[in-house]
């Protein structure tokens, strides 16, 4: 080197390289993932993305970061029964890598103690409901006239048939009878006339909802005694 002349040296940084031998586990509604490391091309790699594909549709990507980054990721939230691959790309302080290889086929195994689907709408915030023999529900609400209720089927959860109820129903009991009905007995607001203390829990009647002719109707049990009344009068009587 002659004297005076300075030399500068430098390292060209780009992203990293493609991580390889992605391969994947099913795991209990979920996979693991796990690949071997690519080259970092001169910047430390930061993190991993590992992005499911169903049917060939990216789902939400679970990114692994540390210093370094574990070239292994459980991706969870996946249907059980469903089949995915999965791609994995590296990121470093220039930029990300272009995507690996799709994994093999990997199904998600159901839980063992049963899993729950996803949230579904229904038409209302059902107060009670109860399990027909026939397999299907009946939900009501309260307090609103019509009284909103539906009877819904488990085999068409998109479906639900309205049968209003006669009054508003509220803070029920409900059974099964013999012949498959449904009996619910509790209050209902349908009342005014009643003395306030009674009028807060409301009028003591039953309801009767026929499974086979999808209907409501009045009950056969009349009545209910409010146990707390019967004592507050014999007490005022002593």
């Amino acid at each position: 080197m002659a004297d005076g002349q300075v030399v500068f040296g430098s390292s060209v940084q780009a992203v990293p390289g493609v991580p390889t031998q992605v391969g994947a586990s099913p795991g209990n509604a979920s996979a693991t993932v796990n690949w071997s490391a690519p080259s970092s091309n001169g910047s430390p790699i930061a993190s991993y993305t590992v992005t499911p594909y169903l049917n060939g549709v990216a789902q939400p990507a679970t990114v692994v970061t540390g210093s370094p980054p574990a070239p292994s990721a459980t991706v969870p939230g996946l249907a059980s029964g469903t089949t995915y691959t999965f791609t994995v790309a590296a990121t470093n302080a220039v930029g990300t890598s272009a995507q690996s290889g799709a994994t093999g086929l990997v199904t998600p195994s159901p839980q063992p103690q049963g899993q729950w689907t996803a949230v579904q709408n229904m038409p209302f915030e059902a107060v009670s409901s109860i399990l027909m023999d026939n397999g299907k529900f009946v939900f009501w609400d309260g307090w609103q006239q019509p009284q909103p209720s539906i009877v819904w089927d488990p085999a068409t959860p998109a479906t639900f048939t309205t049968i209003n109820a006669p009054d508003s129903v509220f803070c029920d009991g409900a059974a099964q009878l013999p012949d498959g009905r449904i009996i619910v007995i509790g209050g209902y607001g349908g009342d005014r006339r009643l003395a306030p203390a009674l009028a807060e829990l409301g009028k003591r009647h039953g309801g009767r909802f026929d499974q086979i002719a999808e209907r409501d109707g009045p009950a056969e049990c009349v009545r209910v005694d409010d146990p707390d009344r019967r004592r507050a009068h014999r007490a005022a009587g002593s």
